[in-house]
């Protein structure tokens, strides 16, 4: 970049010369056709560095662009290893909070009459799953999972989604009692989109059948608010995505 300018500054001084040279009286013959000469190859020089110098900034806007886009996705990256990390401690939690929880449960739940293949209370045989309507309490979708895996479960649907809703359709749908309760079922969306969170922290696929129409959103973006999926009782219990932060009845799957 000094270089361009000392030429430049060449330039002017020698144009200047040229042009006090070239309207003097006393100065003609070859000596002028040789200032002419030089002037013309100065010239050129000059738009050689003019264009080096236009080709350097665009290089630099390029270069800038760049590391501004690998800025921003390295954020994000960073983002999401975070989101991860905290997804693997929630997790890691859960289990343990699931150990001392089990125990106290254990105190607390009285015995109750068996159900056919070892269903004991508060489940019930529903297509051969032990499930347990929890429909007194309301809580978000984290703590219902924790309630459920209280239990020895996990909140319920993956298994078999569709008996699950064509049996809460039967009980509270609109053939029903009809109070149509929305309730928490096992999945949530990540960065990986939806997946089923079972009992032992590793998570499989939710496919597309299982939800209403125009769901599920958009996929998830680091930062959004995170979202579950819940049971529509007006649209015959399918899919649909709501605040993991609401209040819901839900359903455990305690087989």
């Amino acid at each position: 970049m000094q270089l361009a300018l000392t030429i430049l500054i060449i330039f002017a001084s020698c144009q200047a010369a040229v042009h006090s040279a070239t309207h003097s009286p006393e100065n003609v013959g070859p000596e002028q056709a040789d200032l002419n000469e030089f002037a013309t190859q100065l010239h050129a020089l000059k738009s050689v560095v003019e264009s080096s110098q236009k080709e350097q900034w665009e290089a630099l806007q390029s270069l800038r662009f760049y590391l501004l886009s690998t800025r921003t996705a390295i954020k994000e990256l960073l983002s999401q290893v975070k989101e991860l990390k905290e997804q693997s401690s929630v997790c890691k939690a859960d289990k343990e909070d699931t150990s001392a929880e089990e125990d106290k449960e254990n105190e607390k739940i009285p015995a109750g009459p068996s159900a056919a293949g070892g269903c004991v209370w508060p489940g019930e045989v529903v297509a051969g799953r032990c499930l347990a309507f929890i429909t007194d309490s309301l809580m978000t979708w984290t703590d219902a999972q924790k309630h459920c895996r209280s239990l020895g479960g996990t909140l319920a649907g993956e298994a078999d989604l569709a008996t699950l809703s064509r049996h809460l359709t039967s009980i509270y749908g609109i053939n029903a009692s009809r109070v149509r309760w929305s309730v928490w079922a096992g999945a949530r969306q990540t960065l990986d989109g939806w997946r089923w969170a079972n009992s032992s922290c590793s998570e499989g696929a939710v496919g597309d059948s299982v939800w209403s129409a125009g769901q599920p959103p958009a996929p998830a973006v680091p930062g959004a608010e995170a979202l579950c999926m819940a049971l529509d009782g007006f649209d015959e219990y399918k899919g649909t995505a709501v605040p993991c932060s609401a209040l819901r009845r839900f359903v455990c799957d305690l087989a």
